[in-house]
């Protein structure tokens, strides 16, 4: 039996997908647009994508501020390490332009280097995400700000996905109706277009597919494989 509400899923809220591709996705997608909308009929579509995108843009105060919000979205321990090894990988050498690399304090975060955070496993999750939000806190004064919120996040939503997960199966939860983010918004107006390219061109793939360019969304993979830090957990 075919499943056709695949169809109408919303692609773009994907974890591994970060605000600054998702943005440089949409630049490019409605310059696609623009050189597709010789009659106008784009001009709808191409204003409302653009104001999401603007707003998605000046709602980005900082890279580690719109990640903590993408984080604060992450609903499965293995999405979440994903994500938490990406931002070790990043602020490593934060932490090694302000401390020696075999100093104590670098050590701390580090004690097995850098591979010990290759491959982490579901047992071995809470305390990597323990230990950083300790030891962030405890640097407050030397690190930035946002940093140490970012890692304060990982532990916090590491407890609320348990909880979740430890819930009796199958029970029935409520929709969300908190407000729509700035991030949302953009994915749903990408997700409305999609609708209306595939209603221009109906059944016409290669046609519709030619509006997008889906190798802006999500890292490069290595020789067929998954990107490096988007490796499942364990």
């Amino acid at each position: 039996m075919l499943d056709f509400s695949r169809y109408f899923e919303n692609p773009f809220d994907d974890v591994r997908i970060i605000d600054a591709r998702l943005l440089n996705f949409i630049d490019d997608h409605i310059e696609r647009l623009k050189a597709r909308n010789a009659d106008g009929e784009f001009d709808a579509l191409i204003a409302e994508l653009t104001a999401r995108r603007d707003a998605l843009r000046a709602d980005q105060v900082t890279e580690d501020v719109a990640r903590s919000r993408r984080i604060g979205k992450t609903s499965s321990v293995d999405a979440l390490v994903v994500l938490f090894k990406e931002d070790v990988r990043r602020h490593e050498g934060t932490l090694r332009g302000l401390f020696e690399e075999d100093s104590e304090t670098y050590l701390s975060f580090f004690p097995q280097g850098l591979s010990e955070y290759t491959a982490i496993s579901r047992p071995e999750a809470p305390v990597l995400f323990a230990r950083w939000r300790d030891l962030t806190a405890g640097l407050a004064g030397l690190l930035p700000p946002a940093l140490v919120t970012l890692f304060k996040e990982y532990a916090t939503q590491y407890a609320t996905v348990r909880q979740a997960q430890q819930q009796e199966q199958g029970q029935v939860t409520a929709a969300d109706t908190a407000a729509l983010d700035a991030r949302t918004r953009a994915e749903l107006a990408l997700v409305k277009g999609m609708h209306k390219i595939g209603e221009r061109f109906p059944g016409q793939a290669e046609e519709c597919a030619a509006f997008f360019n889906q190798s802006l969304l999500l890292p490069q993979t290595k020789k067929g494989g998954l990107p490096e830090t988007d490796q499942p957990a364990g």
